[in-house]
């Protein structure tokens, strides 16, 4: 297949290997409807917005220099605390008093930045301390405690030295309280993960189990998956289940402020109203489970193609078939899916492996999109693009789209024509036009990729007919 400056798609099995492009949702709990979106030029002019309960949380694409003011009032004026990151031609980050050298604080950040995607970072101040840290980190990269505490009511962003910005920052009404032990939170669908680290509990954690004392619903990275555990304060850490041992994570994330509700489960069953948690190695999605065991409820991991829930127990990965799956809100074991469905053509129940017995393509699709906070709008080819659509390449100087529609039992993804008024999607050696499909508003970047190269923050945007996740490339 030849593509010039288009977009193809990638399966886990690709039929051509050689080096291409992987479209990346580095934030992939990320909605753009929920932040303010600004544009600095490269004159050190800040930009200033009101400032949240001690924290803000901010992405920036920018080559070098991003400059956040915390101030008492909207201007330039002591007192005042400068944060530049990406400072000295994107090689180091400092932390500056009232407009006068030497910096009070500085730490070298070699390519901190980058000019072709968003980089998430949060700044707190608590008790006269400054704090700055990596979207998704606990741990701050930059600190300074201030002998000279002001009233921090406005935020301010500019970029300076050559670069220019584009920013999106969170609205200071949903700023996470100060007095969590996280920069930023992070949500999915209609949960809230909360970045922790060392035995931390964010406020309004969601309890799953106990074992002498609260257990937390966690998750964490591990051998490219995101895999759903258990926090135990006492420990530091949170276990997850994984190869057959319980593994400890020092760094994790925590389930907050959900209310959600526990109810029975069995094997590949998987209630269509389940939080997906995490995803494994290979892209399926994971649940929240937890089992009753030797006086204990201990939270894990539900694999639905493994019909088990997976607990982290006594060192080692233990597995369940009757098990307690955590979903969206309370319901009936009857909405669960035990009878042939009318749409039988739309399920996996005859495929070779099973690898997603009794969940719909649709419905599978959904929950990567909930776990990602991917943005899919429904969109007529004929229609005027949305503002925030995807760019993925260009045809003769008009811009390209990504889209994704349904073709012989798949969602697979596409680009959208704009001068032709078509999405095509490649299936069966064909470029195939539809005219209804969906058009994708949230931000990523490409990133080289290969037939080796597992990117965990690349979420499947389409599902083959076979039920194979399907992701998106050029």
């Amino acid at each position: 297949m030849r593509v010039v400056q288009g977009l193809s798609l990638y399966t886990t099995r690709p039929l051509i290997s050689f080096p291409f492009l992987v479209f990346s949702f580095h934030f992939s709990n990320f909605d753009l409807r929920n932040y303010l979106e600004l544009e600095t030029e490269d004159k050190l002019e800040y930009r200033f917005v009101p400032a949240g309960n001690g924290v803000v949380n901010f992405k920036v694409r920018a080559p070098n220099d991003a400059h956040i003011a915390l101030t008492t009032n909207p201007e330039e004026s002591d007192p005042m605390l400068e944060v530049f990151i990406g400072g000295w031609k994107n090689s180091k980050s400092v932390i500056r008093k009232n407009r006068t050298k030497p910096d009070v604080a500085e730490v070298e950040t070699p390519d901190i930045l980058n000019a072709g995607e968003f980089r998430g970072f949060w700044i707190r101040w608590l008790d006269n301390v400054i704090t700055v840290g990596n979207e998704g980190s606990a741990a701050a990269f930059l600190s300074y405690e201030n002998p000279e505490p002001f009233p921090i009511n406005c935020v301010g962003f500019c970029t300076g030295w050559g670069a220019t910005g584009s920013w999106l920052i969170e609205p200071a009404s949903e700023q996470t309280s100060p007095s969590a032990p996280t920069a930023a939170a992070l949500s999915g669908g209609a949960a809230c993960w909360v970045a922790a680290a060392n035995g931390e509990i964010p406020p309004n954690a969601v309890v799953g189990g106990s074992d002498g004392e609260d257990m937390y619903i966690g998750r964490a990275q591990h051998e490219g998956g995101i895999i759903p555990g258990k926090v135990v304060a006492s420990h530091g850490v949170c276990y997850i289940p994984w190869g057959g041992v319980e593994n400890p994570k020092a760094e994790y994330e925590v389930l907050c402020d959900f209310g959600g509700e526990f109810v029975p489960a069995s094997g590949s069953d998987i209630p269509p109203t389940a939080l997906p948690a995490g995803e494994s190695e290979d892209g399926e999605p994971l649940f929240i489970g937890r089992v009753t065991h030797e006086g204990t409820v201990t939270v894990g991991k539900v694999q639905p193609s493994h019909g088990v829930c997976y607990i982290p127990y006594g060192g080692e990965e233990l597995s369940f078939a009757e098990y307690e799956i955590f979903p969206f809100h309370e319901i009936a074991m009857q909405v669960m899916c035990t009878s042939t469905p009318r749409n039988i053509d739309m399920y996996d129940l005859h495929d070779i492996d099973e690898r997603y017995s009794r969940i719909s393509r649709r419905a599978m699709l959904k929950r990567w999109d909930a776990l990602h906070n991917m943005k899919w709008v429904p969109y007529k080819a004929s229609g005027p693009i949305p503002s925030s659509a995807v760019e993925c390449g260009s045809i003769k100087q008009t811009k390209l789209y990504v889209g994704r529609a349904e073709h012989d039992g798949s969602i697979t993804p596409g680009f959208i024509n704009p001068a032709k008024k078509v999405c095509y999607i490649p299936w069966g050696g064909k470029a195939h036009e539809k005219k209804m499909c969906e058009i994708l508003c949230t931000p990523g970047a490409f990133v080289p990729c290969s037939e080796t190269n597992i990117l965990l923050r690349s979420t499947p945007a389409g599902v083959s007919e076979q039920g194979e996740p399907l992701y998106i490339g050029r």
